[in-house]
């Protein structure tokens, strides 16, 4: 079962609008998952100097890191976010 937001996704993959880059199936708990990576390329009008990417993820609700242009293999930042009502 997927929700409706995954579920466009997914059709929207099928049909060439996006890349499954990893399908990995996981159990836990005795439930099977299915986890997804997808990719899209996009046309930007103007080059930004620093790109900011937010991946929703399992064990954290959030991480978002700050790249930018002249150097993109070193982050100037990041930020964690844990689905719990506490501090980063």
């Amino acid at each position: 079962m997927f929700g409706e937001k995954q579920k466009r996704r997914i059709e929207e993959a099928f049909r060439g609008e996006w890349q499954f880059t990893t399908v990995e199936m996981v159990k836990r708990d005795g439930q099977w998952y299915a986890h997804l990576l997808l990719e899209k390329t996009i046309e930007l009008v103007d080059e930004p100097e620093t790109v900011v990417t937010i991946d929703r993820g399992e064990h954290n609700l959030a991480v978002a890191v700050a790249i930018s242009k002249s150097n993109p293999s070193k982050p100037m930042k990041g930020q964690f976010w844990r689905g719990r009502n506490q501090e980063n």
